[in-house]
């Protein structure tokens, strides 16, 4: 079975600016294992160590839990924000799909009535 052609070509883009290809690194920099691994670790140090007793000498200052706790929001809102451009991007691909096919649909119901026309008129 061969894959089917694609309905858009890479090479037609035009070529990418620096800011553009790092700005696509980021969904996979947040997705990263290291950095879900950072992010769970960091959580635990903000949240479950203040509430344990007897965690004084690793507890972390007030300063530490505003940074971290503004990495985790940020990178939590660019996730967020990333999602929903890949959604949007998916549902303006699906209803691009959805046209093509359309009118694929409506050539086909065009030839096929031509040829109903065609063939009705050969047997009379």
């Amino acid at each position: 079975m061969t894959m089917p052609t694609p309905l858009h070509d890479p090479a037609d883009q035009p070529p990418r600016s620096r800011l553009d290809r790092a700005l696509d690194a980021v969904p996979r920099l947040l997705a990263h294992r290291i950095h879900i691994l950072f992010l769970g670790v960091l959580g635990l140090w903000l949240i479950a160590v203040p509430l344990l007793p007897g965690t004084g000498a690793i507890r972390p200052s007030a300063t530490a839990e505003l940074i971290g706790g503004n990495w985790t929001n940020v990178s939590s809102a660019i996730g967020a924000c990333i999602a929903a451009g890949a959604g949007l991007a998916a549902h303006h691909e699906a209803r691009r799909h959805r046209r093509i096919a359309e009118a694929a649909h409506a050539l086909v119901a065009e030839l096929h009535s031509a040829h109903i026309h065609t063939t009705t008129n050969e047997e009379n």
